[in-house]
């Protein structure tokens, strides 16, 4: 779809978005969702007073007397990264020598450029209960203490 279209089409569902202390407020317009639903090719804007609230918290701080936005928190979105890698690697690491593929850790080492001390490392990061990895890496709650030198 187009710009121009999409632009359009958000301009007819939303008829206005406001920015509160602790949340988004986005107003939509019943008639213009359900035209749009429907397979309706006139998209014009009512004059009907059709709207719906929705309120969406967001974390915001206040700043110079202005409300802003809390879009990311890049520090905590990182290490979160560099985790999820770790264990996505020594789980590759421990399938390989359970299947066969790779015949010793000294193998996968060398092949990857590390030290068998790091490939050891990562492959108990393999062993974690699914339940500690969701919800250490998908919540944010860490419920044990997962270290990596990753």
């Amino acid at each position: 779809m187009p710009f121009r279209s999409r632009l359009e089409l958000v301009t007819c569902l939303v008829a206005r978005i406001d920015v509160l202390q602790a949340s988004l407020r986005i107003a939509f317009r019943i008639t213009g969702i359900v035209r749009h639903l429907s397979g309706g090719e006139n998209l014009d804007h009512s004059q009907e007073d059709d709207t719906v609230f929705v309120d969406i918290p967001v974390p915001t701080i206040l700043q110079n007397g202005a409300v802003k936005l809390v879009v990311t928190q890049p520090s905590q979105k990182s290490e979160d990264a560099s985790l999820i890698a770790a264990i996505a690697r020594g789980t590759c690491w421990f399938e390989e020598l359970t299947s066969g593929k790779a015949s010793s850790i000294s193998n996968i080492a060398n092949r990857e450029c590390v030290t068998d001390s790091y490939v050891s490392r990562l492959l108990r990061l393999a062993l974690l209960a699914p339940t500690v990895v969701e919800q250490a890496l998908i919540a944010g709650e860490v419920l044990v203490n997962i270290e990596s030198d990753a």
